[in-house]
């Protein structure tokens, strides 16, 4: 597929139903998942739907399957729907500014252990999880996954969520999120392609991993 739907949608917080659905990213998931046939569970891979609560209440959604939003009620409104086609746009060289929401982790060699990466490390934190020395910053992480997913970081600044991103009891998921957002420049066009469609880094049924792209104004 060499197109990508970008949607924008603006939920009404007065509603009920948008209240309950944008109180926890699993229901929210869920939701937007309803916009496309039903693949038998394997819905987000075959879809690669992500998605991003934007800090002003906006939900950025993106798939390689065109969405239909027409069976959302009144508690929200889809502003626009818009279709990058990445056999057309001219990516090689060129330099974008960025958006991503992301759970930057780190695992050591041979340990099931999960760390969240956070922006510096106090000993507290690494006498919790048991490391003789720091795992990488997330500024790290975002360098590493930039050069493995065909671009180079120009400008980069990261904001610390410090958001629950399941809302219900019945769950213990609780990890760091960060806002990463700068410049970047295109070094790989087909391995920058994949990245667009498919994200980057875990929880990506949570709000993570949507890289958002625009020209560089001025």
């Amino acid at each position: 597929m060499d197109e990508i739907y970008f949607s924008k949608i603006r939920p009404d917080f007065r509603n009920h139903d948008a209240r309950n659905a944008m109180s926890d990213t699993e229901k929210l998931h869920k939701l937007l998942m309803s916009a496309f046939p039903d693949f038998g569970g394997n819905g987000r891979e075959k879809t690669n739907l992500l998605f991003r609560v934007e800090t002003d209440g906006y939900i950025i959604a993106s798939s390689t399957v065109k969405p239909d939003w027409s069976f959302l009620g009144p508690g929200f409104m889809v502003e626009s729907t818009n279709v990058l086609d990445l056999s057309t746009t001219q990516f090689a060289g060129a330099d974008f500014a960025f958006r991503l929401v992301a759970n930057p982790t780190y695992k050591k060699s041979g340990s099931k252990n999960v760390v969240p990466l956070r922006e510096y490390y106090t000993q507290n934190f690494l006498d919790k999880y048991k490391m003789a020395k720091n795992p990488p910053t997330v500024f790290e992480w975002m360098e590493r996954k930039a050069n493995n997913s065909g671009f180079q970081i120009r400008q980069l600044s990261a904001v610390g969520l410090n958001y629950r991103p399941d809302g219900s009891s019945r769950r213990s998921i609780n990890f760091k999120m960060y806002l990463f957002e700068g410049q970047l420049r295109v070094v790989d066009v087909p391995l920058f392609a994949r990245t667009l469609k498919t994200g980057i880094g875990r929880e990506k049924a949570f709000g993570c991993g949507l890289l958002s792209i625009a020209p560089i104004k001025g």
